[in-house]
This record gives structure tokens, sequence and C-alpha cells, in this order.
């Protein structure tokens, strides 16, 4: 359970870097995505990829921390480095899946 608590902690580290990243870590997901929805003819306003961007920002880090909750509890031998690598795979999830989930809202 400890490493958890550290995981939580880095969940909140990492909202606070995209924050001062100022939405970048969400734009590499939004901007694909938004290419995506504009090959099926629905465009994301012009002034709303940024906002869209600094929203998937501050929502990416929830897939992280549930992702290392998940790992740690299916797999408690599991070393630190393998946790740190699913939590990674969960923000890469978690991007994907709200910046496809802000962009549907938005178009």
């Amino acid at each position: 359970m400890q490493r958890v608590k550290w995981a939580e902690i880095a969940a909140v580290l990492l909202v606070g870097v995209n924050m001062m990243l100022l939405g970048l870590p969400g734009a590499l997901f939004v901007e694909p995505v938004a290419g995506l929805f504009a090959s099926f003819g629905r465009r994301l306003p012009p002034d709303s990829s940024w906002p869209v961007a600094i929203y998937v920002s501050m929502l990416m880090p929830i897939g992280f921390l549930l992702a290392i909750m998940r790992a740690a509890k299916l797999r408690p031998q599991a070393a630190t480095a393998e946790l740190i690598l699913w939590g990674l795979l969960g923000l890469a999830v978690a991007g994907f899946v709200f910046s496809l989930l802000l962009i549907a809202i938005s178009t």
C-alpha cells in the first residue's frame, strides 16, 4: 500500500506538471483525435482546441492512478518499475479516452 500512496503523490505532481506545460501533453492526444473527427466531417471549433487539450491534461493522471492501483492489487509482488509502466499505459489510455469524449462533446 505504500507504493499506492506514492502513486497518488505522483498523480498530483503530474497534474501540476501538466498545468505548467499549459496543456501540451493533452495536445499530443487531442490533435490526432481531432483529425480523426475532422475526417468524418466533425471539426473542432477554432478556439476550443487549446482548452480541450488543457482539460485532457488535467484528467489524464486519473488513468495513471487507476492503472497503478489496479496493477498493485492484481500483482502485489510487482516491482515498482512495472507499476510505473502500467501507470504510463493508463495515462496514455486516459488521454485518448478523454480526448474522444471532450472532442465529441465540443463538436
